[in-house]
């Protein structure tokens, strides 16, 4: 679950709060865009997900390989 107070922050941000038309209320918006963002995450999530797993048949070396990837990149750090 995405934090409320941040999407709020980033949103105001991005748009002038006078631009926000009186009949659009901060609190519903920030809400919406929130769910938006978690709807499209969750299905991004799912997408990559299937995609890393090819598809129902897993590349065992492939995915050792990006371990160790990994690994190394947060070494690096």
């Amino acid at each position: 679950m995405l934090d409320r107070e941040v999407v709020k922050l980033v949103l105001t941000e991005k748009i002038d709060l006078d631009e926000i038309p009186n009949d659009v209320n901060i609190n519903e918006l920030v809400e919406t865009l929130s769910l938006y963002i978690e709807y499209n995450f969750y299905d991004w999530i799912k997408e990559n997900t299937a995609i890393f797993l090819n598809f129902g048949e897993p590349n065992w070396d492939w995915i050792r390989k990006q371990i160790l990837l990994e690994k190394e990149n947060q070494k690096a750090i």
